[in-house]
């Protein structure tokens, strides 16, 4: 008799792969889909996608892989290349059959874009060091190997599980739903407590991201995990911020906008907010005379003062830059727009909630689009609290822990059902339990969950296929300038951020925002935000039939579902409960818009099925 073994190395695993829920809107999101199995032959077919997604899918033997194309390049590649040629076989190199690439690298400077023979040159060759933020998919040694690279600090996201005895893998979650999944429960706490998913969970049960600067290859005899970037090897932050420094920590921030800008994009866009953070990319952008244009998203800020708007809008006008406010829509269609970035982000964050409204007002040509996140990491000391950088090495994530998962839940939620909050906060600890000692271990943690799992995923998720998102603040070199200091004098009012746009861009710095509101703005309504709101919560409410017909009764406590009852009944008074209620039906609206994508089949599939060696191209419909 067979063993299961022999059985699938000599008869073809057949998958199918089903679209999962799209926007209703023309949205061409960006990334790639694979399946890879040590031993069997693979045969995929796919549905037909949506109109609005162009995709273009490869395969040899025993891997498949799937992704989006950009709509700004004729000559439509997408993110997935297949290695050929006397380099793919060099006897110095393992041999390459393929590589997937999502991101950038500024050393040399390539990007998701970028001509396919450099990104397959690139990943061919032996480096030590990966100076960019991406993600990066490799089948090596004729098929028998796969690898999953993360960047330094792991923002761009992949995810992996194991199906069928072999891997699917994405870049986004939501592509990767299998038939009886089941939401993870710590994961789902974690979203509840903190709004994003800290750590190498998803809200699936057994499906996983890979973790940051980590090289992971699967053979048939198993699974091996290296880390490419050590972070033992980054500055305890001992120095003292002197002018020098700060002299210092600008040349590096310039150097970064510098190898930034040599990736070869034909715009440039900056997301300008009131805050330090996109105020010294905009210094760098406009003191070289680089082309660029600025979206503002007009949201309130501290007593729904109108910061962010009003001074970008006065800058452009005084500095004269390509400039435009946009305005949040009304109440029903931000709460499409809601549902939109929802879907999009597998719901693994509940921040940003304004991030799609430029949607419609990005260019309609491919774009560098830069990005501030990490600048309250490098410079303004993540949570801004000077005893976390001050007590005991020992202590500090003890301390962080308590800080991010509280008891407040346990009040809410059914013990039946949901782990505890010491469960939950000793996952979270072990995640970070690899950080170094040092003044900058808090900084750290806070780059590890609020910053990799907030600000960076939105950007990751929420800008459309084509574009090419940048973080100069990630730039490695200046990472290692700027947490060489020491934190608490980075704490504001005296941010590092603050002090290089004053010392060298006073012109910049002397515009209010929104660390330096002057004491004669006005505050404003909370009707416009609590209006949108509203609308969200009631989009919610109609996806998961809340509150009767949802589940909710087995998730809570009787008491916390009696109150919900009651919401449900006056959803005007809702707002009060916004911060219990909100991440918790959301994840019920994830469950009941999931869809199985993939499934194991012996039947013969209709649609789109991929045989072995060949490339396949899409758009919506449309098979050639």
């Amino acid at each position: 008799m067979k063993s299961l073994e022999d059985f699938m190395r000599s008869d073809p695993l057949q998958l199918s792969f089903k679209w999962p829920l799209f926007p209703r809107d023309s949205f061409r999101e960006e990334f790639i889909i694979g399946a890879w199995h040590p031993s069997a032959e693979l045969q995929v077919s796919w549905s037909h996608p949506p109109q609005s997604v162009e995709i273009l899918g490869i395969r040899r033997r025993n891997w498949f892989m799937l992704s989006s194309r950009s709509p700004f390049q004729s000559c439509g590649d997408g993110l997935a290349h297949a290695a050929s040629g006397p380099l793919a076989q060099a006897p110095n190199r393992e041999a390459m059959e393929a590589v997937a690439f999502q991101g950038y690298l500024l050393d040399p400077p390539i990007h998701s874009w970028s001509k396919p023979k450099d990104i397959i040159d690139y990943w061919l060759g032996k480096h030590d060091r990966h100076n960019g933020v991406f993600a990066a998919i490799r089948v090596t040694r004729g098929g028998d190997q796969l690898e999953f690279i993360s960047d330094a600090f792991g923002l761009k996201p992949l995810y992996y599980r194991e199906f069928a005895g072999g891997l699917l893998f994405s870049t986004n979650s939501r592509f990767l739903v299998t038939e009886n999944d089941q939401l993870d429960g710590i994961a789902s706490r974690i979203l509840m407590h903190s709004q994003s998913v800290y750590g190498n969970r998803s809200l699936t049960k057994g499906l996983y991201r890979v973790p940051p600067g980590t090289v992971i290859k699967f053979r048939d005899g198993g699974e091996t995990e290296r880390k490419w970037f050590s972070l033992s090897s980054l500055p305890t932050g001992n120095r003292s911020l002197t002018l020098a420094g700060i002299q210092e920590a600008e040349d590096a921030f310039q150097n970064a906008m510098n190898r930034c800008l040599r990736l070869q994009v034909a715009g440039h866009l900056l997301p300008l907010s009131g805050g330090d953070d996109s105020r010294r990319i905009l210094a760098a952008l406009h003191s070289r005379g680089v082309p660029f244009s600025a979206l503002t998203v007009r949201t309130l800020h501290k007593e729904y003062r109108d910061v962010d708007g009003h001074w970008a809008a006065v800058m452009a006008a005084e500095l004269g830059f390509k400039h435009q406010v946009v305005e949040l829509p009304p109440p029903s269609e931000f709460a499409r727009l809601d549902h939109t970035r929802r879907l999009l982000m597998d719901a693994h964050g509940c921040e940003h909630t304004w991030f799609l409204a430029m949607h419609d007002h990005m260019p309609e040509h491919s774009c560098l689009v830069f990005d501030g996140t990490g600048g309250d990491v490098f410079g303004n000391t993540g949570f801004g609290i000077e005893r976390l950088h001050t007590t005991k090495d020992s202590e500090k994530l003890s301390m962080i822990g308590e800080m991010v998962i509280d008891h407040v839940f346990d009040r809410l939620l059914s013990e039946l059902w949901w782990p505890s909050a010491e469960s939950v906060r000793a996952e979270l600890l072990a995640f970070l339990k690899d950080l170094p000692d040092g003044r900058n271990k808090s900084d750290l943690a806070f780059l590890f969950t609020r910053c990799r799992s907030g600000p960076a995923m939105c950007a990751q998720r929420l800008i459309p296929a084509g574009h090419v998102t940048v973080y100069p603040y990630f730039d490695l070199d200046h990472a290692y300038v700027t947490l060489g200091f020491d934190p608490v004098e980075k704490l504001p009012p005296k941010t590092l951020q603050a002090r290089c746009l004053a010392e060298f861009w006073p012109r910049y710095y002397a515009f209010p925002g929104s660390r330096r509101i002057p004491s004669e703005s006005k505050p404003g309504s909370p009707k416009p935000d609590q209006e949108r709101w509203l609308a969200c919560f009631k989009q919610l409410q109609t996806e998961t039939r809340f509150p009767f017909r949802c589940g909710l009764g087995t998730l809570l406590t009787s008491r916390a579902y009696a109150n919900s009852v009651l919401i449900a009944a006056h959803t005007e008074s809702s707002h009060r409960a916004r911060w219990w209620l909100e991440p918790l039906l959301t994840l019920l609206a994830r469950r009941i818009n999931e869809r199985a994508c993939w499934t194991v089949t012996s039947d013969q599939i209709d649609g789109n099925s991929a045989v072995a060696g060949a490339v396949y191209s899409t758009k919506g419909l449309d098979i050639s």
